[in-house]
């Protein structure tokens, strides 16, 4: 691409769809982000990533800086909705603002990002080293690193399976190497409640490496005293804790925990209260128990639903298709899906009708139905009667979080 004007026209608007599939590894952007960060398009996405990730620290204000608090939100707006990927509905909570206010903001703050990366586009940057330094943060290139860890857990999916992971093993599994790192028995991890038959939604692997990630965290902070952990789920969600007293004013690095965490849909916080400090991982549970959900999907594309099962492979969700409409509900009598994954451009009826008929008949009336299109009417998907929209084409991440989230609707 040659030389163009900042912003060219629409770069927002391309820069906000890379980063809403920033962590996808099957995403191709188009030209124009790679010729923005200066990155190669044919070594891949992991350095156009890097590139964008480490822009992004540069709208970070400096610790102790007063800076422009306008500029500061558009960071923060930014870090927390695609780095840390909560919803516009969280986002909109931890910065006290409407959700309203945060899609006005949205657009400023890819401009913003778009500057950042123009104006290191032509910086000469050393390679970022992927080694650990404290609290399992590269020595350099944050970004790089980020990307790394979702590319790793991606891959670690794929080779080893089903994402559910028993609390119980893995907690007592990453603090027996803890206590073997404790400074003379000094910090020592007690865990007081586990409640029993606990499974979240996340790899054995990333679970254990989360939590031993925090007692190491609490390890370095700490001059000594027992921390207590304990687990238990409320509604959808798995909670793990570990309290602990302490000199106010202590500090945690829990960068690792949080990137591991968010990858699943969960986050890992603490704060400190009265001389106490409280850990909490807050990880998705198990959707179903036993056996895997079936997906109906109804649509006239066969190659995409074979993509989209593709997807799913080592998770909890598994695909049945039709093509026709009309089927629908003779599918469901056969199948029993736990949810519908509707097209609403059928060959034989009209997508509307047949989510209308679906929230209308007894049998199905409970059914989660996810609305899968390129009709771009996602307030109609949802005023119908969908607890979910997505909007064609559908990458990886963004089919399991909406399946996750019609399984957790419908209480399964």
């Amino acid at each position: 691409m040659g030389e163009f004007e900042l912003p060219p026209e629409g770069l927002e608007d391309e820069l906000l769809d890379t980063l809403k599939h920033l962590y996808d590894p099957d995403y191709r952007p188009g030209p124009r982000m790679f010729a923005l960060a200066g990155s190669d398009p044919e070594a891949g996405l992991l350095p156009l990533q890097g590139a964008i990730l480490q822009a992004l620290a540069t709208l970070k204000p400096a610790e102790g800086e007063a800076g422009d608090a306008r500029a500061r939100l558009l960071y923060e707006l930014l870090q927390q909705r695609y780095v840390l990927r909560l919803t516009q509905e969280d986002v909109a909570d931890a910065l006290h603002i409407s959700v309203r206010h945060v899609n006005r903001l949205q657009r400023e703050a890819a401009h913003a990002l778009a500057r950042a990366l123009w104006q290191g586009r032509q910086a000469t940057r050393p390679p970022a080293r992927i080694t650990p330094g404290a609290g399992g943060r590269p020595d350099s290139g944050p970004g790089l690193w980020s990307s790394q860890v979702r590319l790793e857990l991606e891959a670690l999916s794929r080779e080893s399976g089903e994402a559910r992971a028993k609390v119980a093993t893995a907690l007592e599994g990453a603090l027996r190497i803890a206590g073997a790192l404790s400074r003379d028995g000094a910090v020592s991890f007690e865990i007081r409640e586990l409640e029993p038959g606990l499974v979240a939604a996340i790899h054995p692997a990333a679970l254990r490496q989360a939590l031993l990630a925090i007692a190491h965290a609490l390890l370095r902070a700490l001059p000594g005293g027992p921390v207590v952990w304990r687990a238990d789920r409320a509604a959808s969600r798995v909670r793990v804790t570990a309290t602990v007293a302490a000199a106010l004013g202590a500090t945690l690095d829990l960068a690792l925990a949080q990137e591991l965490a968010s990858a699943y849909g969960g986050a890992a916080r603490y704060s400190a209260e009265a001389n106490q400090i409280t850990v909490v991982l807050d990880l998705p549970a198990e959707i179903l128990a036993g056996r895997r959900a079936v997906v109906l999907a109804i649509d006239d594309n066969p190659d995409l639903i074979a993509l989209f099962a593709s997807y799913c492979e080592g998770t909890p969700f598994e695909f049945v298709h039709v093509r026709e409409g009309r089927r629908a509900f003779e599918a469901i009598d056969a199948h029993r899906p736990d949810i519908v994954l509707l097209d609403v451009m059928l060959p034989d009826v009209d997508g509307w009708d047949l989510l209308l008929d679906l929230r209308a008949d007894a049998r199905t009336r409970s059914l989660p139905v996810v609305v899968c299109s390129v009709v771009t009417d996602e307030a109609l998907a949802l005023t119908l009667g969908a607890v979910a929209y997505l909007r064609k084409p559908v990458w990886r991440q963004q089919l399991l979080d909406a399946l996750t989230q019609a399984l957790n609707r419908a209480g399964r």
